[in-house]
């Protein structure tokens, strides 16, 4: 039994990063082969190392791969990205109250 409860530990550590690399890569699936013009609606970070940002759809764009996302994405930016590609734009209303694109991204290096 304690040889068991040894390994118990290291077993954990591997099915919580399976588990966010499965997720992670679902994701990134999800997004990219969404064909996206939506508000970005909600903004989490409980991992504290990365920023999650929540579409209106239900897409989410996950910051740990590029980290600058976390301070140039706010909520009701507009998100536009073609489908099957990691390309997409950010869209935010000016002074004028219209959008204009702020910013590029390529989503994945």
């Amino acid at each position: 039994m304690k040889k068991k409860l040894k390994y118990l530990p290291i077993v954990m550590f591997i099915l919580i990063f399976l588990f966010f690399g499965v997720h992670g890569q679902m994701s990134y699936n999800k997004f990219y082969e969404s064909d996206l013009n939506h508000l970005v609606v909600e903004r989490n970070n409980w991992q504290k190392r990365a920023t999650e940002f929540y579409l209106e759809n239900g897409v989410q764009i996950d910051s740990f791969s590029k980290p600058s996302f976390m301070y140039d994405l706010k909520i009701n930016d507009s998100i536009v990205k073609m489908k099957n590609s990691d390309v997409f734009y950010v869209y935010r209303k000016n002074h004028y109250n219209k959008y204009e694109c702020i910013h590029v991204y390529k989503y994945k290096n």
